[in-house]
């Protein structure tokens, strides 16, 4: 099933002699009615923990690209509770934190199966109509884990920047049409495939 994980990934306290907080519940929460299912999303959110532990002021710095999840980060954060920051006395303090909410598989993106990624270049689509759907998350992953030489060995060694670019986008448009035709398989399988039979 689908799993949201939330963890800090940068704590500032406000104090610079002060402990960081430690998250010590939250709410479960769903995932978001109306978008289409086994998408993977993160969501980082900003807030400010008060003195008692509650959260405060959170807002988006950086969008998962889908509204839905957003708004939905932003209503688990706000139903958790701390141990707040505490000074060099002992003193609870006030700190700002930043969390990543992450709705979907945990598994990195080429260990899951075509149909997230479908549905996720499908969804972006129609809530960031101006914007190109290579820009979500999981399609970055995956240029990024071909152009960081997952196949290095099979590019050829004369080949120019401009032609493993261009060669990078036809094969990209390739793992595309494919996971479209086989949602049920993995993301990686396809990959493997598509470089195997046309090299990159």
């Amino acid at each position: 099933m689908y799993k949201i994980s939330l963890a800090v990934l940068v704590a500032l306290a406000i104090s610079p002699t002060a402990h960081a907080q430690r998250l010590i519940s939250i709410a479960e929460q769903q995932y978001p009615a109306g978008v289409l299912p086994h998408m993977d999303a993160i969501v980082l959110v900003a807030l400010t923990i008060t003195a008692d532990g509650r959260p405060e002021g959170a807002t988006v710095s950086e969008s998962s690209g889908f509204p839905p999840f957003d708004q939905s980060a932003l209503a688990t954060v706000a139903t958790a509770r701390f141990a707040p920051a505490v000074d060099k006395d002992g003193k609870s303090v006030a700190s700002r934190a930043v969390f990543p909410v992450r709705y979907g598989a945990e598994s990195f993106t080429v260990d899951r199966k075509c149909r997230g990624l479908n549905n996720e270049m499908k969804e972006f689509v129609r809530f960031n109509p101006r914007l190109r759907p290579d820009a979500t998350k999981s399609v970055v992953d995956i240029k990024k884990y071909l152009v960081d030489g997952q196949f290095r060995g099979e590019v050829s060694p004369g080949s120019t920047v401009k032609s493993r670019t261009e060669r990078l986008a036809m094969i990209w448009e390739l793992i595309v049409e494919q996971c479209a035709d086989e949602p049920q398989t993995l993301i990686g399988t396809v990959i493997e495939r598509v470089v195997k039979t046309n090299g990159y």
